[in-house]
């Protein structure tokens, strides 16, 4: 059985796609299916991650600025770098290729339109989605996010036959979070350690901020971790900001946070894919909304108590981040916000989307 998945990172996109889909295919290779990707020369990405996961990439060739489609409604509609039929044009010389059984979309660019043109060189599609802004022709839909009105949230978008997999349950997490979870304890009003991670290559230094807000509380934090990618264009300055304070320590490029959430009591961080990281060691978090496709799931996470929610990364000031940390000080509720986030997410989720793939081709 082969599947391929097309997914691209980058700087701007980010890598949070990238990385879930290389936890769905180390999962999906456990169980004998051979797993290649599609992803596009984007500036800053990482496809070498995936080599060097032994995975096959082929890499599309950096798209010209000056091709990519202009004047659209969706901003998402840039991400290809091309148009939506160069794309499918040159992803199907692929695909003619390898004749996989799956193919694997995870790209906010793609939708009816591309993969109906790609139908003749593959058996069935999955699409793993965030924002249920557009139609698919796919047989499973993955969104891992929750909201308020999860269960119509497709309606209309997929045909009626799709399996639909809603929820944090299936969020796509590294390994290590399901092992850990066993060993993660319930937090309770005594915060001494904070960890600080907002992913990606950080490009507004909330990284910055956040420390500098929480820095400023002196005896409060017994340890601050801060986590930053060394591509980050602040990274050296932070570096030095932190370098000559003793409870602080910087780590980058870690293959997986979960470790240091693990030893937290709080968080500090990016809405997206780390809020399900958190939930399932039940770490506490305040978030600050990075991008449009965050807001509406940060504003129901907070609705629903999950998470608290400092503001967006447009509009966010030192003062609101150190508001947050002080009313979250003075708490004496975590045990139960801690409780409630590990209900929401077991870290199985690979498990689980691997199984269903497995099961409809078997039908």
């Amino acid at each position: 059985m082969k599947a391929v998945f097309r997914v691209d990172s980058s700087n701007f996109i980010g890598f949070g796609h990238l990385i879930r889909c290389l936890t769905l295919a180390k999962e999906l290779r456990e169980r004998g299916v051979e797993c290649s990707f599609v992803c596009r020369d984007h500036p800053g990405n990482i496809a070498a991650k995936v080599i060097d996961s032994g995975f096959s990439v082929f890499l599309l060739e950096r798209a010209n600025e000056a091709s990519a489609l202009k004047g659209s409604d969706l901003e998402y509609d840039k991400w290809l770098g091309c148009s939506w039929q160069i794309d499918s044009d040159e992803t199907n010389e692929i695909l003619r290729v390898i004749q996989p059984d799956w193919l694997i979309v995870d790209h906010y660019s793609i939708d009816v339109k591309w993969e109906e043109a790609l139908t003749k060189n593959y058996k069935k599609l999955m699409v793993i989605d965030d924002l249920a802004n557009r139609d698919h022709s796919c047989d499973l839909v993955l969104d891992q996010n929750l909201f308020l009105d999860m269960k119509r949230r497709y309606d209309g978008r997929v045909n009626s036959q799709c399996l639909q997999l809603l929820g944090p349950k299936y969020a796509l997490l590294q390994p290590e979070y399901r092992q850990l979870r066993e060993k993660a304890k319930v937090r309770n009003s005594s915060i001494k350690n904070l960890i600080i991670s907002f992913g990606g290559s950080d490009q507004s230094n909330l990284t910055e901020l956040a420390f500098l807000a929480a820095h400023s509380f002196g005896r409060e934090f017994s340890s601050i971790n801060v986590v930053m990618p060394s591509a980050s264009p602040f990274y050296n300055q932070v570096k030095k900001l932190i370098k000559p304070i003793k409870k602080a320590t910087l780590y980058s490029d870690l293959p997986s946070l979960a470790p240091l959430m693990l030893e937290a009591d709080i968080g500090i961080g990016a809405g997206g894919a780390t809020n399900w990281e958190r939930f399932c060691l039940g770490l506490p978090s305040l978030v600050i909304t990075l991008a449009k496709n965050q807001k509406l799931v940060n504003n129901d996470l907070s609705k629903l108590r999950l998470i608290e929610l400092i503001g967006d990364v447009e509009t966010i000031k030192i003062e609101h981040v150190r508001a947050a940390i002080r009313a979250v000080l003075s708490r004496r509720d975590l045990a139960g916000w801690s409780k409630r986030c590990m209900r929401e997410c077991s870290g199985d989720g690979a498990i689980l989307v691997a199984g269903a793939i497995l099961g409809i081709t078997k039908k």
